[in-house]
C-alpha cells in the first residue's frame, strides 16, 4: 500500500526539489550536507520503487537489471544538472551523480536476489559503507555548529579542527601551536601577493546585538608594519550588490609581536551609508591585505564578542 500510492508521491516531490536547485552559497553547511544526503534518499526511493513495481524487472539477467538502473540514473543526473544550470544558474556538481548512484546502489541491493549470498552480502556491506563515509561531512558540520553555538561569543579559538571549516582564503591557513594567545592552537595565515588576499569567516552565531566590542589578536613576525582591512557585512548586503559603502570596512596595521584588534561593534552597526547594519544578522568577516609586494605571514588568534 505505502509502495503503491505513498512512495510516488514522495518520489515526486524529492525530484522537484531537485530540479528547483539546492541551498545558496550563504546557507549553512549544515543544509549543504543534507541536501546532498537528499540524493542518495532520492535515488535509493526511486531505484527501489523501480525494481518493485517492474514484476518482470527482477527476472531479467543481473547485467540486464544493473545496465538499465545505471542507464536511467545517468540520464536523469544529466537531466537534473542541466535543469540546475540552465534555469537555478547552478553548477553542474559530479560529487551530486556519484551520490545519485550511490542511491541507486542502495536501493536496489536491498530489493534485489543474488543467487550467491556471500556476494549478496559483501555488496550490501560496501554499499552500507559507502553510505557512512558521504555521511561524515554532514555529521562534521552539525558537530561543529554545535561547538560555535555553545562557545558563543567567541567566534574562533581554533581549538579544534573542525574551525578550519568555518573560514576561507584565497592562500593555504593551517591550525598552529608555534605562535598561540589564547588555548593551545591558532591559525596560520598567508597573505599573497594578489590584489585582494586574506581569509573570510564565513560561519558562526550571527546574533551580536548584545554585544558592544569584536577582538581579535594577530602576531607578526616583521619589523615593517604590516597594513590589513577588516570587512564586516549582514545579510542584507549579502543578497544585494554589495558595493563598498554598505558595509564595514577599516584599515589596521600590524607592528611586530602580538596586535589586539579591538572594533567597536557601534561603528560597525553605523558603517552602512543609507542605512543601519543589522546586528542580529551579522554573515561575514573578512580579513585580507591589497596588492602586497611579497607574501607575510600572521598567526590569529582568539576572536571574540564583549
Amino acid at each position: 500500500m505505502i509502495v503503491k500510492f505513498f512512495l510516488p508521491i514522495i518520489i515526486i516531490l524529492l525530484f522537484i526539489l531537485a530540479f528547483i536547485g539546492g541551498p545558496d552559497y550563504y546557507a549553512s553547511r549544515s543544509l549543504k550536507e543534507l541536501w546532498n544526503i537528499g540524493h542518495i534518499l532520492l535515488f535509493s526511493l526511486f531505484s527501489y520503487y523501480v525494481v518493485k513495481s517492474w514484476s518482470s524487472f527482477l527476472k531479467k539477467n543481473m547485467l540486464y537489471q544493473i545496465i538499465i538502473l545505471i542507464s536511467i540514473t545517468a540520464i536523469i543526473s544529466l537531466i537534473i544538472e542541466l535543469s540546475q544550470y540552465i534555469f537555478a544558474n547552478g553548477t553542474p556538481d559530479l560529487s551530486d551523480v556519484r551520490r545519485n548512484f550511490v542511491g541507486t546502489a542502495l536501493g536496489f541491493l536491498f530489493i534485489c536476489s543474488i543467487k550467491n549470498k556471500k556476494l549478496l552480502f559483501f555488496l550490501r556491506t560496501l554499499i552500507v559503507i559507502i553510505i557512512i563515509l558521504e555521511l561524515i561531512p554532514v555529521s562534521l558540520a552539525f558537530a561543529d555548529e554545535f561547538r560555535a553555538s555553545s562557545k558563543f561569543p567567541i567566534l574562533s579559538d581554533f581549538e579544534s579542527k573542525l574551525e578550519l571549516s568555518r573560514w576561507s582564503g584565497d592562500m593555504p591557513f593551517v591550525r598552529s601551536k608555534t605562535k598561540v594567545l589564547h588555548g593551545k592552537s591558532s591559525l596560520k595565515v598567508t597573505f599573497g601577493t594578489s590584489k585582494y588576499s586574506g581569509v573570510f569567516l564565513n560561519y558562526f552565531p550571527s546574533n551580536w546585538m548584545k554585544y558592544k566590542y569584536l577582538k581579535y589578536n594577530i602576531y607578526y613576525s616583521d619589523i615593517d608594519t604590516l597594513y590589513f582591512t577588516c570587512r564586516i557585512h549582514d545579510e542584507k548586503h549579502e543578497k544585494s550588490i554589495q558595493v563598498y559603502s554598505d558595509r564595514y570596512n577599516r584599515q589596521y596595521f600590524l607592528v611586530k609581536g602580538w596586535n589586539e584588534i579591538l572594533i567597536s561593534l557601534n561603528d560597525v552597526k553605523n558603517a552602512p551609508k543609507n542605512r543601519i547594519m543589522d546586528m542580529a544578522n551579522i554573515r561575514g568577516l573578512g580579513i585580507f591585505t591589497v596588492q602586497l609586494s611579497e607574501p607575510r605571514e600572521v598567526y590569529m588568534d582568539y576572536f571574540r564578542l564583549e
